[in-house]
């Protein structure tokens, strides 16, 4: 591996603590206490699941 793919890496792993950070979400949104993340998305507008 050499050194730039390393680099990106390492930044991914470092912002994933952050993807998930809920504390700027409303109540409505946020995933219940003793839950995880399990579909996350970066869309705007309505989302059929």
């Amino acid at each position: 591996m050499n050194a730039k793919q390393l680099i990106c890496l390492a930044g991914v792993f470092a912002a994933a603590p952050f993807a998930y950070a809920q504390s700027d979400l409303p109540d409505s949104v946020k995933v219940p206490a003793g839950h995880k993340v399990a579909m996350q998305t970066t869309a705007i507008g309505e989302i059929t699941y």
